[in-house]
């Protein structure tokens, strides 16, 4: 993510985030930076402890996660990034661009993938994937514009 982007995403997110008070608290950037590693890598546990740019506990990461997860989600910050077409005349402005793009038709994209995890502690079917290893199976939803 580039510098500016980061500084200006934190900028949003920060008016909303849990103010803390301890001295030993974790800076608002610094949980705001190891969640963003978590969301590029898919793991927290590999890294946990022995990283200098993120030495955090597990109960510490899943904590900022969670945080970082729920700001990202607030009802006036997300709407600032995803926003879907309503009325007929946005869709059909969508459609017109995504034809001009070689996809006739076609208002918006939707894709999966499937992020590793490590194996829960009790056997669990529920997350054993197609190919064979325990993963969490994610749905990646897409519009394309060619005008924001």
């Amino acid at each position: 993510m580039p510098q500016d982007i980061f500084m200006e995403l934190m900028g949003i997110l920060t008016p909303f985030a849990e103010r803390r008070q301890s001295p030993n608290a974790i800076p608002f950037f610094m949980r705001f930076l190891s969640s963003l590693f978590y969301y590029a890598t898919g793991s927290y546990q590999e890294h946990t402890g022995t990283s200098i740019h993120h030495p955090l506990s597990q109960s510490s990461m899943v904590k900022n996660i969670e945080e970082i997860t729920n700001l990202l989600n607030h009802p006036t910050i997300l709407p600032r990034f995803v926003r879907f077409p309503w009325t007929n005349e946005e869709r059909a402005a969508h459609i017109e661009t995504n034809s001009r793009m070689g996809l006739p038709g076609v208002l918006g994209l939707i894709d999966g993938t499937l992020i590793p995890i490590f194996p829960p502690t009790k056997p669990n079917q529920h997350y054993y994937c197609r190919k064979r290893f325990t993963a969490i199976n994610a749905a990646v939803v897409s519009r394309f514009s060619l005008s924001q």
